[in-house]
């Protein structure tokens, strides 16, 4: 965990909550930041979701502020199930909306973090219910893998990357494939972990399709 920060003016009722250990130092070191800070990472991206309860350790009467993007399905999912689970009040600032190219807080400069406070945005009632729907469907069908797809998540099974993956794959560098499809991957920007359990997958069913229509015995 991280260590706390110390500010003079901390505001004890309010909450900077961000994804991933990247987003921890522009947040820590910016001084627009007079909140404490609360991280909290977990991959919904892949697997089963239909028994998560994961709790968060947050005061109900804390203001929420979360850190997340549009362009990083990890922490979009994060973000849906803050809003599902938390009945605190919510804003939310996408960083994409400052930098199109912006995975995630983690990707933007200290100095930068006081213009990204300009695009905070409280969650009305109604948005707030929207976004805890758009996570309960996503429970509800619990498929394989949710990924965005044209600005929103899609529940889809492992098969539907294989295209993309066979337009990058290098049998002989399985590293340098993984790093290919990350640098490539503007919509989605999964991780290494996901990209290589893909791939093994992906291997595993061609050697057994091949052992099927060549059968050990005829080799």
């Amino acid at each position: 965990m991280f260590t706390e920060k110390v500010i003079d003016n901390k505001n004890m009722n309010k909450l900077d909550v961000f994804f991933g250990y990247a987003a921890f130092t522009p947040l820590y070191k910016s001084n627009s930041i007079n909140n404490d800070l609360y991280a909290f990472y977990e991959d919904f991206t892949i697997g089963n979701i239909k028994d998560v309860d994961i709790p968060i350790n947050i005061d109900k009467d804390k203001t929420v502020r979360i850190w997340s993007s549009r362009n990083n399905t990890q922490e979009y999912l994060n973000f849906l199930y803050f809003c599902y689970k938390l009945p605190n009040k919510i804003s939310v600032i996408f960083v994409n909306e400052y930098d199109e190219y912006a995975h995630s807080v983690g990707e933007v400069a200290t100095e930068e973090i006081a213009k990204l406070l300009e695009y905070e945005h409280k969650l009305t009632k109604e948005e707030k219910d929207r976004y805890k729907n758009e996570w309960i469907k996503l429970v509800n069908k619990n498929s394989e893998i949710r990924l965005f797809k044209n600005g929103k998540i899609i529940s889809t099974n492992y098969d539907y990357l294989n295209s993309y993956i066979d337009k990058y794959y290098d049998e002989n560098n399985i590293r340098r494939t993984v790093a290919t499809l990350m640098g490539n991957d503007t919509e989605n920007n999964l991780s290494s972990d996901i990209y290589n359990f893909l791939i093994e997958r992906k291997k595993k069913r061609v050697l057994r399709y091949t052992l099927y229509i060549f059968p050990k015995t005829h080799l």
